[in-house]
């Protein structure tokens, strides 16, 4: 809970307004989930439920906020995105926060406390209403589809790791026998990290690999093609960044000069650009290294190092 209300907090601007206006799907997902807790939890508080009450939250906080949510909207609230898009999602995940804490409240008063009056500025979470149903949120039919695309991450990551081919490296397409997945495939790109979701099988099946359940099968490239293997190493390379910017104490906002050296000269002309909006950078050379931080690594045969430093 701590973890998404931290979240939160850092990517909230000051100009943030509530805007619950052209919500995504994930939006609506979310907030289907939302009601369908709050009357879990307030049936199980009247029976005098505690312990089901509490095991709800905590699923519904890792579960669906935390593990899916969160990282669904994560490029839709960075400093860089447009508010017409980080607004509805900062928005929906406010509405989460504050009804969550209101539910975990008679089970956990000192965490609740202290994210709702942070959140709100008001006196006390046990001076406020207590969260209702909106029974017109909640749909059922999309949160099955969304249980249908999870289980569908499940074989792709499971395939991914048979391959060897790590999560933060982008497969091309993947495959899906099941049309139920259409208007939920958003889910499977951005957790799976695959470039595009395709209804039906491929042509070449050679080049795939094939999982299967519940007679839906799911088909997942057996290796990088060279495009992907270039976006590989470019998430690499802004990880690695991150990882450094991170362990030196740097904030979010802060920007940073990065030199880079190695074999990816056509790497900088090609996402040149996507590195230095990734890592927050000012300007990135390539060719000479020079800054206070440094760091170096190899991935998919090529030797990469870096070095930054903060620009006053």
């Amino acid at each position: 809970m701590w973890n998404v209300y931290y979240f939160f907090t850092i990517f909230k601007p000051k100009n943030f307004e509530l805007r619950l206006e052209d919500l995504e799907i994930e939006d609506i997902w979310i907030l289907s989930r939302l009601n369908n807790l709050v009357k879990d939890v307030t049936n199980a508080l009247e029976e005098f439920e505690f312990h089901k009450a509490g095991k709800r939250i905590m699923e519904f906080v890792s579960e669906d906020l935390s593990k899916t949510y969160v990282k669904m909207i994560r490029d839709r609230v960075d400093i860089y995105a447009d508010e017409k898009t980080k607004f509805p999602a900062l928005s929906t995940l406010y509405i989460c926060l504050i009804n969550t804490s209101k539910l975990l409240a008679p089970i956990s008063p000192f965490i609740s406390e202290e994210i709702y009056k942070n959140l709100t500025q008001r006196t006390s979470v046990f001076m406020d209403r207590w969260p209702e149903v909106k029974g017109g949120l909640i749909d059922k039919e999309l949160e099955e589809n969304v249980k249908v695309a999870k289980k569908i991450i499940e074989v792709i990551l499971r395939k991914r790791e048979e391959q060897r081919i790590k999560l933060r490296w982008p497969l091309q397409e993947v495959y899906v026998s099941d049309v139920k997945i259409e208007k939920v495939k958003k889910f499977i790109e951005i957790l799976a990290n695959v470039k595009k979701v395709l209804v039906g099988e491929p042509e070449n099946k050679e080049g795939f690999v094939v999982g299967e359940f519940e007679n839906i099968k799911v088909y997942v490239p057996k290796e990088l093609n060279e495009k992907m293997k270039k976006e590989a190493i470019v998430r690499e390379i802004v990880r690695r960044v991150q990882e450094s910017r991170k362990k030196n104490g740097f904030s979010i906002m802060e920007k940073i000069s990065l030199y880079l050296s190695g074999n990816i000269e056509d790497l900088i002309e090609e996402f040149g650009e996507v590195i230095r909006k990734n890592v927050n950078a000012e300007s990135i050379v390539f060719g000479e290294l020079k800054g206070e931080y440094e760091g170096s690594f190899e991935v998919l045969g090529r030797k990469i190092e870096f070095k930054f430093s903060k620009v006053e």
